[in-house]
């Protein structure tokens, strides 16, 4: 019987050069794991919130060579001209006659719209188109950007940009490209990243991370400082040449500036720099923040959530805007003596709706929340139907009188409750009843009971 074939000389040198490699990996992935330090590479919160990132925002926001990432056109979260569709139907391109047309650009917060919601509230009047073109994690170099790219053409008369105080950094977020690969996206790089090799396999770990450069740190806080300045001044001077307007609305990080770090700090006073040397309308929402804080009024959207304000802090803040003209004022017959209160206190609300209205009754409507006006009780009121409002409807005088020869009045409100280790707020409406013409409706007036 003749001997077994030998393999062929190439393919044992072949088969164990595969070995030694094998060997070599595995020794290597060995040492690395004893050498490197675990403080060095990512934990499994970060790399499953970047697993969760890439989720939700599939079919909303893509990759971007030039930008880092951007919304999708026509896609989940945006409609074809890149505005948020919770915000409306798609716009024409051409404006209706009359109609008064504002753009809000901005990250998290404009797309939320929990500020945006707020202004709708308290609109004064007038036909007006509200289009949000925020994205998640955006800095106004890509908000800017976006609109050259897509909302430019819609000719609104309006800007409103909400900068917050993170973003003069470069923000990366984790997204799908086209192919599926995970992408961790910024205008630096968009590196793929294969999640499963991250988590076992520390050669893996240590070849992304050489070529992975984190600039959401303290050191790289203040980085987009001038592209950001550049293009807040390209965004105002082609508004003015369309004879349209800019307005800032710049938006505190949600706890008292005490609690901030020096990077953060530093990122506020070089905004409002950049915000004095643009020249445009600005609105710094921190005295509104402070005011609420004070109180303890619940103003972030949950725990630990130091950026969103949750809507009944939108809606004050959105007053701070009103207040600074950022929008044609609706009557505003009925002041308050002063906004915080203490609990079992009361509201002192001064009322001067003119002598057209002598001897007219009125009523004092409240809620807990605004909203876009709504047909209540034949009326159209931007408060939110509740328990509050049900008590202040069924309620006797003060919450009821009647004018007096000149149109004035003084109510007396008292505080309802707050939580228990919360402050409250909630707004009153100044109805007067049109006894030689039309119902009169005040602007919402605010009540901050704070926490006892």
């Amino acid at each position: 019987m003749p001997p077994p074939a030998r393999p062929p000389r190439r393919s044992r040198r072949l088969l164990l050069g595969c070995v030694a490699a094998l060997v070599s990996l595995l020794l290597a992935e060995y040492v690395v794991r004893l050498v490197v330090p675990a403080s060095r590479w990512w934990d499994t919160e970060r790399l499953d919130y970047f697993e969760g990132q890439a989720k939700i925002a599939r079919g909303s926001l893509q990759p971007d060579e030039e930008l880092g990432f951007v919304p999708v056109p026509d896609g989940n979260s945006h409609d074809a001209f890149s505005l948020v569709r919770e915000e409306g139907p798609t716009p024409s391109i051409t404006k209706p006659p009359g109609t008064h047309r504002i753009l809000f650009l901005g990250d998290s917060v404009t797309a939320r719209r929990r500020i945006v919601v707020g202004l709708r509230a308290l609109w004064g009047g007038g036909a007006v188109e509200f289009l949000n073109a925020g994205f998640d994690g955006a800095n106004p170099v890509q908000s800017v950007e976006n609109y050259f790219r897509h909302q430019r053409q819609l000719a609104p008369d309006q800007v409103v940009l909400t900068l917050h105080n993170n973003d003069l950094t470069v923000t990366s977020t984790c997204l799908c490209d086209a192919r599926g690969t995970l992408r961790i996206c910024n205008p630096h790089n968009l590196q793929a990243l294969h999640i499963g090799l991250y988590r076992w396999s520390a050669l893996y770990r240590l070849w992304f991370l050489a070529g992975y450069r984190d600039y959401m740190t303290d050191d790289h806080y203040l980085d987009l400082a001038e592209p950001v300045a550049a293009a807040l001044r390209r965004l105002r001077d082609d508004l003015a040449s369309r004879g349209a307007r800019l307005d800032v609305l710049l938006l505190p990080i949600l706890t008292p500036p005490a609690d901030w770090n020096a990077h953060q700090l530093a990122s506020r006073e070089r905004e409002l720099v950049i915000l004095g040397e643009l020249g445009t309308a600005s609105v710094d929402l921190l005295p509104a923040s402070e005011e609420l804080c004070a109180a303890k009024v619940p103003i972030t959207e949950g725990p630990g959530d130091l950026w969103h304000p949750n809507y009944e802090s939108g809606a004050f803040f959105a007053l701070a805007a009103a207040h600074a003209g950022l929008f044609p004022a609706v009557p505003e017959f009925a002041t308050a003596a002063t906004t915080t209160i203490e609990a079992g206190g009361s509201q002192r609300i001064a009322i001067d709706a003119g002598e057209a209205c002598a001897g007219a009754a009125f009523a004092v409507i409240g809620s807990k929340g605004l909203q876009p006006p709504l047909e209540i009780l034949g009326m159209r009121l931007p408060l939110i139907p509740d328990d509050y409002m049900a008590t202040t409807l069924a309620g006797a005088a003060p919450v009821r009188g009647v004018l007096d020869a000149k149109g004035h009045a003084t109510v007396e409100l008292p505080a309802p409750p707050p939580p228990a280790g919360a402050g409250l707020l909630c707004w009153h409406v100044i109805l007067v009843d049109g006894k030689q013409g039309p119902r009169k409706l005040s602007r919402p007036v605010p009540m901050i009971v704070r926490a006892r």
